[in-house]
């Protein structure tokens, strides 16, 4: 008997067998590939909200900066600051409180921004100056980690995401 015809008769033997193996491979290879395209896309989405907030962060950063260069604006015209100090740097706001003790000043400032994609960010500077010539000398400038805070302004607080009908 020749070699093919060996395998034709194995093959032949296998029958019906043979598709419910075929049907039975083909399944599990795409319940993997169903899951592994869902893991990527996962993650993915991940990425782009991390990504997301990262941007709000750094705005919400800019914004609280902006709250401290408007303080120490303020104070070196001697006008009065009120307390808080409050503003707007593009669609971010900040918010700043004043300390003065003599010729020093702290000032706090947190800067909110809400970005259409992701969650608000929070974020706080801390700074110390001095006056001098007229203006102020910084003397430390920190970031601090922040939390929403519950005494934040209304108008500062975030809004709730809105929901289309």
């Amino acid at each position: 008997m020749t070699r093919s015809r060996a395998m034709y008769r194995t093959i032949a033997r296998l029958g019906p067998r043979r598709g419910a193996a075929a049907f039975a491979l083909s399944l599990a290879l795409m319940i993997l590939l169903v899951a592994a395209l869902t893991s990527f896309l996962m993650l993915v989405a991940a990425r782009a909200g991390q990504s997301a907030y990262e941007r709000n962060s750094q705005q919400a950063l800019y914004a609280a900066e902006a709250g401290v260069e408007a303080s120490l604006a303020t104070l070196a015209a001697g006008r009065p600051v009120p307390d808080p100090l409050k503003g707007q740097c593009g669609q971010a706001t900040w918010q700043a409180t004043v300390e003065p003790s003599g010729d020093k000043v702290r000032i706090d400032s947190v800067g909110v921004f809400r970005g259409k994609i992701g969650r608000p960010a929070y974020r706080q500077v801390r700074v110390r100056a001095r006056r001098a010539d007229g203006g102020f000398h910084i003397l430390h400038w920190q970031r601090v980690p922040c939390a929403p805070p519950d005494d934040l302004q209304p108008e500062l607080a975030p809004s709730p995401p809105s929901r289309r009908g």
